[in-house]
């Protein structure tokens, strides 16, 4: 059972967070830019391929009459199909991603090369362990939200522990909320600010196109790394 402990360290200021997760950024920019664009042809280009396959089946099928539903019974699994693969390949790019920047973070040479290939060696792992802890956040939010929130905080360092941990299996759940426990308001006060910082960002530069991407951009691994260090301190005063 989750439960607060005595508090008997002060965690990581936000000025260290900031400070660090920026540093970070810098030194992954090119590599993580790599596995950015590579993301974009792939899991686009199986996003165009599959759906537009579809679309071009369902106006053709349908061409001088009303789509039958034949047509749709073709073009629907495709598009479906389509779009389950585009997100499974978007899963082993994004714990690529993950990987390159908590390695970096934790002051180890990593690249878009390694990362791939630590992603491609781990993926069945991460997907389950994902799909897990995706369930119980679904399932956390719909019930009034503020379970979801609990669960977000209590297991936000699961990546960082499948990762840094090698721990590859579901206790990597019960292993996060151990962390967290007797520090859940002091992270989830350095969550939410993480949240609002880019919510306010976004809001500013939501309506200039090219501007909204490079923060997008920016924010994304930056974000990473923010989640990292509230992790490496918590492991630290655990210890």
């Amino acid at each position: 059972m989750m439960t607060e402990e005595t508090k008997t360290s002060a965690m990581v200021g936000f000025g260290d967070l900031f400070k660090n997760s920026w540093e970070v950024f810098t030194k992954v920019w090119v590599d993580y830019l790599w596995l950015y664009l590579l993301t974009l042809v792939v899991v686009g280009g199986i996003v165009f391929v599959t759906v537009g396959g579809a679309i071009v089946t369902a106006v053709i099928g349908g061409a001088g009459s009303t789509v039958t539903p034949a047509v749709l019974y073709t073009a629907g699994p495709i598009a479906f199909i389509g779009l389950i693969v585009a997100i499974l390949a978007g899963i082993i790019f994004a714990l690529a991603i993950i990987n390159l920047v908590y390695r970096v973070a934790e002051g180890k040479t990593e690249t878009f090369k390694t990362s791939m290939s630590y992603a491609f060696k781990n993926y069945l792992k991460y997907l389950w362990v994902s799909f897990v802890l995706g369930l119980i956040l679904v399932i956390g939010y719909i019930f009034l939200v503020i379970p979801g929130i609990i669960a977000s905080v209590f297991f936000f360092a699961v990546p960082a522990i499948f990762i840094i941990e090698d721990n590859h299996t579901l206790n990597v759940l019960k292993r996060s909320s151990e962390l967290v426990s007797g520090y859940f308001w002091p992270v989830l006060g350095r969550l939410a600010v993480l949240v609002l910082v880019g919510a306010v960002v976004g809001a500013i530069t939501g309506y200039v196109p090219f501007l909204n991407l490079v923060v997008s951009f920016v924010l994304a691994p930056f974000s990473m790394a923010y989640m990292y260090f509230i992790y490496a301190d918590l492991k630290k005063i655990k210890a």
